[in-house]
């Protein structure tokens, strides 16, 4: 027993030891979007989170690993207001690179941060419902019929500047081709 108890406090200093050098590791940071107006339809969001890669003591990077959720970082979506009209918002890393200076210890130094180009693609609510047809040929078998054919969902929404959403009417599958395949008892 003694032997144990010597063990683990041998255990608990070496790993006190250890942890306290600097590595390197790669953490996932939250990444929100907020303040978006109304009548802005995100089409290509943002990704969920960001990977960057921190350099610190093992301690502190433990407690990233570890420890409890990182505070998100925020992107105000009127902040690049003058990007608006364009139907793309480029978010610059250092941007983000100055928010995560805030959200981690002084201590960290920020490596890389993937993804390195940060686009967010919108629409100003311009949309259009469209009914969704079969795009292809269905040969029947002799002595059949095909009454009809139903799609799911038979209908989308389509996200468009209004020049060429006049322009759609219908939704296309991909083609789907389906010849006949009945072959009677006898043929070959």
């Amino acid at each position: 027993m003694i032997f144990l108890l010597f063990f683990l406090v041998a255990a608990g200093f070496w790993l006190a030891q250890t942890l306290n050098d600097t590595y390197e590791t790669r953490i996932h940071i939250p990444l929100r979007l907020h303040n978006v107006p109304e009548g802005i339809i995100i089409t290509e969001s943002l990704p969920e989170h960001l990977e960057v890669e921190v350099r610190d003591k093992g301690t502190l990077l433990f407690s990233y690993l570890y420890g409890s959720p990182m505070r998100s970082v925020e992107v105000d979506f009127l902040h690049y207001q003058a990007q608006v009209r364009s139907g793309r918002i480029q978010i610059p890393l250092d941007d983000i690179h100055k928010q995560l200076q805030q959200i981690l210890p002084t201590s960290s130094t920020i490596g890389s941060i993937r993804p390195d180009t940060l686009q967010l693609y919108y629409n100003l609510g311009n949309r259009k419902k469209l009914p969704v047809r079969l795009a292809g040929h269905i040969v029947t078998t002799p002595q059949t019929y095909l009454a009809r054919v139903h799609c799911t969902p038979d209908s989308v929404w389509a996200y468009a500047p209004q020049s060429i959403l006049d322009t759609l009417t219908a939704a296309y599958t991909r083609p789907v081709d389906k010849p006949e395949m009945y072959q009677s008892q006898g043929e070959t």
